[in-house]
């Protein structure tokens, strides 16, 4: 059997293909069984819509083998594909990438904010409590001597302790302490017969005063 000539000057390659189909009374679903073209391929040329395909040889070879199914000139079909749709399928084509480019470009800017989203949040909790822990947190004060009401005969008394964090001010009696390099200290005090109230405080910016008190009896 010879080819059928088509014109289609008027008419569109998916026009023709179409018509020729229904002509034979098949149905997309027929011709994909019989020629192994896959149904998406042949939805593809009925449409016109050629640059969904992977690249113009595969459009080629599935409108050669359809046409030829249809018993259509298959180098006529080809010539027009190549002279109407070449311009339509690169333009299509780069527009798809783009659109592809534009969809991983979003894509990769919401994995990229999601990120720097949960960083600063990590970054905000993290200097939250840091300031918590280290500005707003009172000193802490450890006295390792003396006990609080000590009975003592010795008229001298050396206070011993620890201050974190160092940065804090101590204060013996409302008397600056010098701190050393690991927030311990040490200090001579003259005690008064009887009762003596010794105050041992400590502060730093933003925080409450930490106070320890200790009562000392000089036993004449």
């Amino acid at each position: 059997m010879s080819f059928i000539r088509h014109k289609i000057k008027n008419n569109t390659i998916g026009d023709v293909l179409k018509q020729v189909r229904k002509s034979f009374n098949l149905s997309l679903k027929q011709v994909e069984s019989k020629t192994n073209i896959s149904l998406n391929y042949l939805k593809f040329l009925e449409n016109n819509n050629f640059y969904k395909f992977s690249s113009p040889s595969y459009a080629r070879g599935a409108l050669k083998k359809y046409s030829e199914f249809l018993k259509i000139d298959s180098k006529d079909m080809i010539t027009n594909l190549n002279r109407d749709f070449k311009v339509g399928f690169n333009k299509n084509r780069e527009t798809l990438s783009k659109t592809n480019k534009l969809k991983l470009s979003k894509q990769s800017f919401g994995i990229k904010s999601a990120f720097v989203t949960v960083f600063m949040l990590l970054v905000l909790l993290y200097l939250g409590i840091n300031i918590k822990q280290g500005v707003l947190t009172s000193p802490e004060i450890k006295i390792f001597n003396p006990v609080d009401n000590l009975i003592t005969q010795e008229s001298t008394l050396i206070i011993k302790g620890r201050v974190s964090p160092i940065s804090s001010n101590l204060f013996v009696n409302n008397e600056s302490i010098v701190l050393n390099s690991n927030g311990f200290f040490k200090q001579e005090i003259e005690l008064s017969p009887g009762l003596n109230n010794i105050e041992i405080s400590a502060t730093k910016q933003h925080a409450k005063k930490t106070v320890i008190n200790r009562k000392i009896i000089l036993k004449e």
